[in-house]
């Protein structure tokens, strides 16, 4: 009922559980898929689910929680099947990321790291919001991020009248600063469990030193791509 309630767009199932098999049988006959599995959630383990998701869902039976029940509440034998969903609940936010991106993004913009909200497709943020964003998820080191902010500000001077108004140019030592501030980057991300597989590749694409490379666990997210897309 509640996956109808929330309609069939902008969202996808993951997980769906429930001990009948006739509700199993008639969930499976609307929905065709394979999220569903049939068993007792006292058995569930966080190795079931699919991991960090938006939004998760759970009711459970009422019995003791009514007069008929006797007054048993959440430790009753039927309402307290609780207990073993919230665990799961507290498996989950044990392994996941201590921030999201949208608690972050707000984070930067009340402290004015951020001048304007970035645009809701990934792929078109700029530099200086990848930065500021990942320096509040604390993706990055505090010094990958004076790093990667003194590498945009000389990004942003290939741009002549911005270099002619500073009074500053590109040269050897901003060029420099750009690729050391890129092998921060690296090596925090491939520290950080979050991400997945191009950070060698785009080390390797971006003539970094054997030692960087070598050091990387293959692990990257589709945001930490485009961060660097827009520093190369």
């Amino acid at each position: 009922m509640v996956r109808a309630g929330l309609g069939s767009t902008n969202w996808r199932c993951r997980f769906a559980n429930d001990f009948d098999p006739k509700k199993s049988a008639a969930y499976r006959r609307n929905w065709r898929d394979a999220v569903f599995k049939t068993g007792d959630v006292r058995a569930l383990t966080t190795d079931d689910l699919p991991g960090t998701v938006d939004l998760t869902w759970a009711s459970f039976p009422c019995q003791d929680l009514s007069l008929a029940g006797g007054g048993a509440g959440l430790q009753g034998d039927r309402s307290g099947t609780f207990w073993p969903f919230w665990n799961l609940m507290k498996g989950l936010i044990s392994t996941a990321p201590s921030v999201d991106v949208a608690t972050a993004t707000g984070r930067a913009l009340t402290t004015g790291k951020l001048r304007g909200s970035p645009p809701s497709d990934i792929e078109k943020w700029s530099l200086s919001q990848f930065i500021e964003v990942a320096a509040e998820m604390g993706v990055l080191k505090d010094k990958t991020v004076i790093s990667a902010r003194l590498c945009n500000d000389f990004r942003n001077l290939i741009h002549p009248g911005r270099g002619q108004r500073l009074g500053e140019s590109c040269n050897r030592g901003t060029a420099y600063s750009a690729v050391g501030a890129l092998e921060h980057v690296i090596v925090d991300l491939s520290q950080d469990d979050r991400h997945s597989p191009s950070i060698a590749r785009l080390a390797s694409r971006l003539n970094l030193s054997p030692h960087f490379v070598g050091s990387m666990k293959n692990q990257t997210t589709a945001p930490c791509v485009s961060f660097f897309k827009i520093l190369y």
